[in-house]
Parts: C-alpha cells; sequence; structure tokens
C-alpha cells in the first residue's frame, strides 16, 4: 500500500520522503520546506530593507529610465525630481517633456538654444547649476536674453535625435543646436528609432510602436518607475554594456577606421538634414586619468571632424581641453569621490569644460 501511494507523488516528493522512512519521512520533509520559506521570506525582507534605504536617495521620476523618447510635444508635467548616488551624489530636476533644468528662472519671449545627447547632457551625476547647459545659459545671459534647453536620453544616439528633430524644430524653434556625441554614439542601443541614410545624406527614419512591448520587458519598465533598486540595477548594467560596446581595440586598424567613417558621414548627414545649418557638434574625447589618447577614440574624433568640415558643420573636440586641464591642474573631466576618477560621466569641471566650448562653437555664428 505504501509502494502505490508513493508512485503517485513527483520524483522530489519520493526523493525528500523516502520510502523506507515510510511516514517518518513526512517530518524531514516538512523541515525542509520551512527552511526554504525562510529563506525565501528573507530575501524578501532584504530587497524592502535595501529598497527603503535606497529610495530616499531617489525622487519621483513618472518617466521610467527605460523609456525611449518618440515625441516632445504635448507634455504637460511637472518638473520631476530624481536623486542618485551612484557616480556623485546630487538631486536633479527634469521638466514633464524630459527637459533637464538648467535651475535658471526662464525667461518670457526670449530666443531658445538646444542641447542634446545621451546621458552626459542627462547629467544625473551633477546638480542643476553645474550642468553645461546652465553654465552656457548663465554665460549667454550676461550679453543677451536666451534660454537653454537639455535634452539627455540615457544610452541613446543619432537615429533618436533625428527623429525627434521635428518635435524640436516645432516646439522651440531654436536659434542653435547643439549635439553632444561621444564614443556611445558608435555603439549599438536598443530604440524605438532606426535610422538609414541615404547616398545623398537623406536619412529614413522608421519609428517602432513602444506600447506594442508586452512581457518581461513591460514588467521592467513598470517596476523600473517605482523601484530604486531596479533602477540602480539598470542603470549599472547600462554602464557596463556602454563601456564594452565600442571597437575591440584589438581589431585591425583599417577596419576600425572606416567604421568610424561610415558612421560620422551618416551621422553627420543625418544631423545636417534634420536641422539644418542651426547644428553644431561637440565630441567629448576619452581622455582618461592619464591624457593618453585611446587609438579607436583617435579614430572616431577625426572621422567626425572630417565630415563635420566636409558638411561645413561647427564642430569642436574636447580632448586639448580635457587634456591640457589633466595635465596643468589635475582636473579629470570625469569621475567621482565614490567612482573611478577618469571613467564614467563627466563630472561638475567636466561640465564647465563641456560648456566652455559650447560657447565657442555658438558664438562663431
Amino acid at each position: 500500500m505504501n509502494r502505490a501511494f508513493y508512485q503517485e507523488f513527483p520524483l522530489s516528493f519520493k526523493t525528500a520522503v523516502r520510502p523506507r522512512d515510510g511516514w517518518r519521512g513526512l517530518p524531514r520533509f516538512r523541515a525542509r520546506m520551512r527552511t526554504a520559506s525562510l529563506l525565501l521570506l528573507g530575501a524578501v525582507l532584504a530587497m524592502l530593507s535595501v529598497e527603503m534605504l535606497l529610495h530616499p536617495f531617489y525622487g519621483t521620476l513618472r518617466s521610467s529610465p527605460f523609456a525611449v523618447p518618440t515625441t516632445i510635444l504635448n507634455s504637460d508635467l511637472p518638473i520631476l525630481a530624481l536623486r542618485q548616488c551612484i557616480e556623485g551624489c546630487a538631486e536633479s530636476h527634469f521638466y514633464g517633456d524630459g527637459a533637464r533644468s538648467t535651475g535658471n528662472v526662464q525667461l518670457r519671449q526670449a530666443p531658445t538654444g538646444l542641447i542634446i545627447g545621451a546621458s552626459f547632457v542627462q547629467a544625473k551625476q551633477v546638480v542643476d547649476k553645474d550642468t553645461m547647459g546652465a553654465i552656457v545659459e548663465q554665460a549667454l545671459r550676461s550679453r543677451k536674453q536666451i534660454n537653454v534647453r537639455q535634452y539627455g536620453y540615457d544610452a541613446q544616439s543619432i537615429p533618436t535625435y533625428v527623429g525627434l528633430a521635428p518635435s524640436f524644430l516645432q516646439k522651440w524653434n531654436p536659434c542653435w543646436v547643439v549635439v553632444v556625441m561621444s564614443r556611445v554614439d558608435w555603439s549599438k542601443h536598443p530604440s524605438v528609432w532606426t535610422m538609414r541614410v541615404s547616398p545623398d545624406g537623406v536619412p529614413g527614419m522608421t519609428l517602432t510602436d513602444p506600447s506594442q512591448s508586452h512581457g518581461i520587458k513591460s514588467a521592467a519598465r513598470l517596476l523600473g518607475d517605482s523601484s530604486a533598486v531596479i533602477a540602480t540595477l539598470y542603470w549599472r548594467f547600462r554602464d557596463l554594456v556602454a563601456s564594452s560596446d565600442s571597437p575591440p581595440s584589438g581589431g585591425p586598424a583599417t577596419s576600425i577606421a572606416q567604421q568610424s567613417e561610415t558612421v560620422a558621414r551618416d551621422y553627420v548627414a543625418a544631423l545636417k538634414y534634420s536641422f539644418g545649418d542651426r547644428v553644431h557638434i561637440l565630441y567629448l574625447a576619452d581622455v582618461g586619468i592619464t591624457g593618453d589618447n585611446d587609438p579607436n577614440d583617435s579614430l572616431r574624433e577625426t572621422a567626425l571632424l572630417t565630415e563635420c568640415a566636409r558638411r561645413k558643420v561647427p564642430c569642436v573636440s574636447s580632448r586639448k581641453l580635457m587634456t591640457d586641464e589633466l595635465k596643468r591642474n589635475y582636473t579629470p573631466a570625469r569621475g567621482f569621490g565614490n567612482s573611478i576618477m577618469g571613467e564614467g560621466h563627466l563630472n561638475a569641471a567636466g561640465h564647465r569644460m563641456a560648456a566652455s566650448l559650447i560657447e565657442s562653437l555658438i558664438s562663431k555664428q
């Protein structure tokens, strides 16, 4: 009778309650289940404790860090706050359309300049007044009336900026547009925008409806909106992907140079077509903590500057300024006290350097 009883149960149960033990094996099985339940409960409580510890460092950010924009129009949300202590420790504020606040009062009837880029412009690592847009805005207002809007999109690239170009132009009619580029723009990241550039420089844009995302991705976006733990893990993962997604340093120099030239040609052509003569490009070079040049980054920089000159797009690299500041004053443009100096995102000094280059770019108009 006992043998027939045990045959009806799955293997895991038969393993936990051995036939030779008879009914005496049930307490052992129950003890193991109790131990597993306590471990699971402990893991959940530990997760909640970490969430409670991290949550005060994060404000209310209704726009998930997973979201990729499709338009900046019809966004009437109030200013939103975000705090982070992953790189540095700062509180940043964002308008409902995704623009990073400069911390300055916006002037009515004043012309607008735009700064567009990835996480370097999003700049969660520094406070509002230390962002490149805030510094440029304050410097220009000593001579004229102007507002500066800065839009940074985490782990995004030129296709996103080109896809949003009609919205930018319709909403702001900017007097100038500065696109901040880096080696991240030569990497591949998921986006709702895909871009193909024709031989004559006309970008063909395709928009994938983000609302059709289901399953794990939708759950991740929902959790990212409300969980500081999930958001922190996501940003760490994005940083790892960004740092490892550049062309391999050991690859043939010729193939890397060709890739750099192809990407630079398509990107500059698409930006020129989308924003016209208003577009300017700032390239944030990889300088590091020693000031030595990364060969791959130098190839990307050379290809970009060459293509900008060919298409008559004002363009400048930060390499010389950042190297000079590092060697003369030992002032790295990247890194914080709780991260690796010389790597990661721009610190306050790096934003000051970027702002000075942007100001010199647009002053030539």
